[in-house]
């Protein structure tokens, strides 16, 4: 067995913590979640997948303002991160920024071809098609 340094072990810190909030996230504990979430962002702040956990667990709260924070930091922190356009996609939605909305669809589907075939997706962007129509 491999023993790892302290400063190996610090930057697993953060990976824990993230680790830790998506259990919490998975229990319906967003609160908890979000603690977590932030505290890997404390400890590694240029991480965007952590910044697009938080965003999440915002989202599921309705705090639809703050998940747009975090998603845009994620994206600003890597943007060929698709998950994160989708993310902020579903995120404008709710917010009624429809054409927005669509143009993160757009680009999330550009970064992974696997978001074109899928019905969840598929759905969402029908949704935002049928807003950007009506009167």
């Amino acid at each position: 067995m491999k023993v790892i340094t302290l400063e190996e072990a610090e930057a697993y810190k953060a990976i824990i913590y993230d680790h830790v909030g998506l259990l919490y996230y998975y229990k319906d504990d967003f609160p908890n979640a979000i603690s977590s979430y932030k505290e890997a962002i404390r400890l590694d702040p240029n991480n965007p997948f952590y910044y697009s956990d938080l965003g999440g667990a915002y989202y599921a709260l309705g705090q639809y303002k703050l998940a747009l924070d975090a998603l845009n930091k994620a994206i600003a922190l890597d943007n060929g991160y698709a998950l994160a356009y989708k993310d902020r996609a579903l995120v404008k939605f709710k917010l009624g920024k429809y054409k927005e909305a669509k143009e993160d669809l757009e680009t999330a589907m550009e970064l992974e071809s696997n978001f074109k075939q899928d019905e969840a997706i598929k759905n969402l962007f029908k949704e935002i098609e049928y807003e950007l129509l009506r009167p």
